[in-house]
This record gives structure tokens, sequence and C-alpha cells, in this order.
């Protein structure tokens, strides 16, 4: 007998495995929310507000200029602009370093929606994009300097951006010359512009009604997963790991209830970005065959010597 005899039977089984316990965390859920419907309605709400108020005027500009752009072909003359100061770093073609610049001016998810969107376009390549995943979807500055770092009382701005995002700019450099060696051969390559650039009108009405759809989805996603909060608020008593638990879910408006959490572990999980931000990424680059297991990877990584970095001066004191 042949392993595909064995292998049907076997694969049928983890469906129905997994649809049980699907079942299974749906039925939990539920539950909860019946049994806890004020605290899932604080959660609920602080997400929406952290949203409306934060997310959509820092991010929804970005999104609409940024689509505008793409569909323009207009990305590539935009981004020699930079190849002075980014160039001799990275050695890549124009389309990489206006993700590069994007990604680290607008914040989740704005990084991976770029890979995705220029990867469809056939702008990028799919290992560039890879590449460029692996450090260009941050924590935009508008969300640290306006909101995490006066909620922190953070004086030193400075040390706090080297740090989130110095570390991963680092890292991209170090990917680029071991990991991503390779690109190389693909820097040289010249963009054709595209036969299918629009004009102002129609690139801006698509790019709102894309951005639109985005940002509305990332409202959803950041409110489902700040109700998830209810599982640890349940089943943990440790304040402080209850803590960490909100942040791992939902850091974005998590932040604001860190009272025990140490100030450098906070800026680590920012830096990861938790099941929400992931979630987002996953929604950006869906279709697309870029790796969602190597760019958790790489947050990990990443999310842990920002925590080293924050950590050097408890060390020194």
């Amino acid at each position: 007998m042949t392993v595909s005899h064995f292998a049907y039977p076997k694969n049928k089984m983890f469906k129905k495995v997994s649809a049980f316990l699907m079942i299974l965390i749906f039925l939990g859920l539920t539950g909860m929310l019946l049994c806890f419907p004020d605290k899932a309605l604080v959660y609920a709400l602080s997400a929406l507000d952290l949203w409306y108020e934060k997310m959509i005027p820092a991010l929804l500009p970005f999104m609409i200029l940024s689509g505008i752009l793409l569909r323009m072909d207009l990305a590539r003359p935009l981004a020699s602009f930079f190849r002075p100061i980014f160039g001799p770093f990275f050695r890549l073609n124009d389309s990489c370093l206006f993700v590069i610049v994007f990604g680290f001016l607008c914040g989740f998810p704005m990084g991976a929606r770029l890979c995705a969107d220029m990867l469809r376009q056939k702008m990028l390549t799919k290992k560039q994009a890879q590449f460029l995943l692996s450090f260009c979807n941050n924590i935009g500055p508008v969300y640290i300097i306006g909101y995490a770092a006066p909620l922190l009382h953070i004086s030193n701005t400075a040390y706090l951006l080297t740090g989130i995002y110095g570390i991963p700019f680092l890292y991209g450099i170090f990917n680029r010359y071991t990991f991503y060696r390779s690109l190389n051969s693909e820097a040289s390559v010249l963009y054709k512009k595209s036969q299918n650039a629009l004009s102002f009108l129609s690139a801006f009405n698509q790019s709102v009604l894309a951005s639109l759809d985005s940002i509305t989805a990332l409202g959803g996603y950041m409110i489902f997963c700040s109700v998830l909060k209810l599982i640890p608020s349940v089943f943990l008593k440790n304040p402080l790991f209850l803590e960490i638990c909100a942040g791992l879910l939902e850091i974005g408006n998590g932040i604001s209830q860190m009272k025990l959490t140490p100030e450098w572990l906070i800026w680590g999980l920012l830096t990861f970005g938790g099941l929400s931000c992931i979630a987002q990424t996953c929604s950006c680059i869906q279709d697309t065959g870029l790796s969602v297991r190597k760019y958790v990877f790489d947050k990990i990584i990443q999310a842990t010597l920002v925590s080293l970095w924050f950590y050097l001066p408890v060390l020194l004191q």
C-alpha cells in the first residue's frame, strides 16, 4: 500500500479535529461574551476610541497618498530622492527604497501593504518583498511620539526613536548582507514603467476606496483582539501576567493599561505588535505567497533586541 493511501485519512482526521477545536473556541468565546458583557463592552469601546481618534488620522492620509503614487506609477521617481541616503546601505532599486521610506514613516500595517501591493504590480520580486517585510512593518512614529511617549512620560525621544527604529533598520542591513545576499543580482534590474498608470482622479478614487476598506479592517482586528482580553482577565489572577497577555493580544490599546509592566518590556511588545498587528499583516499579504512565519520570526528577534536596548540603562544604574 502506498503512502497516499494513508495521507487522505490522516488529512481528513486533522480537518475534523481542527473543525472541532474551532467550534469549541467559538462556543467558549460566545459564552464569555454572554457572561461578561460589561467587560467586553469596555474592551471593545477602548479599541474603537483608539482606532477612531489615533489610527484613522495617522494612517488614512498615508494610505491614500501611497495608493495614489502607486497607481500613477510615481513610486520609483519619488524614491529616487532618497537614493543618496538609503542607497549605499541596501544597494537596491528605487521600488525597494520606496517601501523602506514609507514603511518606516507610516507604521503598521503600511509596510506590509506596500510590500503586497508592489509585489502584485510586479514592482518587487517575491524575495525582495519578503526581505522588506522583515523590517519595514513597524509601529508608526506618529503613534510613538504622539501617544506612547507622553503616556509613559518619556522625555528622551532621541534614545527612544533610536531603539524603536534604529534596531529594525540595522536588522534590515544585517539581513541584506547575510540571508538576502542574492538580492545583489536583482538590484540592477530596471523597473519598466507600467502601461496601466492611471490619471490622478482615477488613482485618487481607487486609493480612497481601497484605503477605507483597509482602515475599516484594521479597526475590526483591533476591536476583536481587544475583546479577546476577556480570556486572560477571567483565567489569570496575576496582574503583571494579565497586562503582558493583553499586550500580546492588542498592544496599541493595551499600553494604556500597563501599570506594572517594565518599560523595557513595553517597548519590546510594541515592536512585536501583538496578535492584532500580525492579523493585520496577514490580511495585507494574503494571496501573495509571502511567509507569515518568517515575518513573525523576524519580529520576535527585533522585539527581543529592542527590549535589551531599553533594559541596558536599567543594568547600568
